[in-house]
């Protein structure tokens, strides 16, 4: 819903009193309400409310058809692209953090309205492909559809964004290609076709790589779906590699971001440098992930050390404990005195104690840094 006054004044450069009036002669739906929230909301926006003749005050508000519909009756054709494009912003940000959250249920009919609205701002041509803009509506309405089960039409979404990127390859972003190629893998490995997801999640990390660098965190968590399948199949030598790499990535990003500490040279695993006391670019749902990955990598370390393999994984699977905890210690940083913030630090004490633990006695820089996340978590 949009506030009339606003409508009047910005887009028809008119006063509210006399739009007003032109709306009630043409009948146009609207909506007058004096619900407080509303009306507190529009104060705090600027947006003066109307006072009624009764002395209560309130706000007009209009649906967006009525707004699209007074556009082409006052011939401000040079104004409704613009406000359909607006409106397929808002969707498709309602969509996104609906899927964030991980609300796909709520996600998907607003995804496809996305879809609905790209379709009809950027309709088909005769013999012509669809607009690549169409491409993240697509994706959106993948991606919810996935959410909730629906593989066939979210892999009937997928080809459209894949018929689109390939026509269009410089006009879709990396991380759009590593988000398409993730979609695919995910959806080839809830069907067991294992090789295809393999193949997805290599594309994804690829375009992850291309975008952010291959010693980022987010471009671990295409590592991380490779080393699952690996797993899956009984490549246990390239689970185990994988493993490896997102502990170094890990490791040098969380120390330097919870503890503001650069890894010395016989600790570091990376060529990239993590700027001290920065945040990770990941958001909360993201980082407890990587926790939960790191968990599992360090699991995947020591059975590969119990069954053979060489020492070097001991110490590295107390790194994934103690990039583990680092990163829930940046997570409560940012969530302050919360109650979150409590469990998040109750957790990361319990992983820095499980690293110290485990290293040997001999890696004194690596057990220094456990003692300093340690003492984070508990207030020292």
């Amino acid at each position: 819903m949009f506030v009339m006054a606003e409508v009047a004044t910005l887009l028809f450069e008119e006063s509210p009193v006399m739009f007003a009036k032109f709306l009630r002669a043409n009948q146009y739906p609207r909506k007058h309400t004096v619900e407080r929230s509303v009306v507190d909301k529009c104060a705090a926006l600027g947006i003066s409310g109307e006072t009624s003749s009764g002395g209560s005050v309130g706000v007009t508000l209009l649906p967006a058809t009525t707004v699209e519909a007074c556009l082409f009756d006052r011939r401000r054709n040079d104004l409704v692209k613009p406000f359909k494009l607006s409106l397929l912003n808002l969707a498709s940000h309602e969509a996104e953090r609906y899927i964030a959250a991980g609300h796909f249920e709520l996600a998907l009919p607003v995804a496809l309205d996305v879809v609905r609205r790209g379709q009809d701002i950027y309709p088909p041509r005769p013999k012509e492909p669809p607009a690549v803009e169409l491409f993240p509506a697509y994706l959106l309405a993948a991606e919810a559809n996935a959410g909730v089960g629906r593989a066939n039409a979210a892999e009937d979404f997928l080809g459209l964004a894949r018929w689109l990127a390939l026509g269009n390859p410089e006009e879709v972003s990396d991380e759009a290609l590593a988000r398409m190629h993730e979609l695919f893998g995910d959806l080839r490995s809830s069907q067991d076709r294992t090789d295809e997801a393999i193949a997805a999640f290599a594309e994804e990390t690829y375009h992850r790589a291309s975008a952010y660098g291959p010693e980022d965190v987010r471009t671990t968590f295409g590592y991380l779906r490779l080393a699952r399948c690996h797993e899956r199949i009984g490549h246990h030598g390239k689970c185990v590699a994988f493993c490896r790499s997102v502990v170094g990535v890990w490791l040098e990003a969380t120390c330097a971001t919870a503890l503001g500490v650069p890894l010395g040279e016989g600790v570091k695993r990376t060529l990239a440098t993590t700027p001290s006391n920065s945040t990770l670019p990941l958001r909360r749902k993201q980082t407890l992930e990587g926790v939960a990955a790191l968990t599992w990598a360090r699991d995947v370390l020591i059975g590969h050390r119990d069954g053979g393999g060489n020492d070097d994984d001991a110490v590295l699977a107390a790194d994934a404990s103690l990039a583990a905890s680092c990163a829930l210690l940046g997570l409560a940083q940012l969530a302050g005195g919360s109650a979150d913030a409590a469990a998040q630090l109750a957790r990361a004490r319990e992983l820095a104690e499980e690293a110290l633990g485990e290293y040997p006695a001999a890696e004194t820089e690596r057990m220094g840094l456990a003692e300093r996340a340690l003492a984070a978590a508990t207030g020292g």
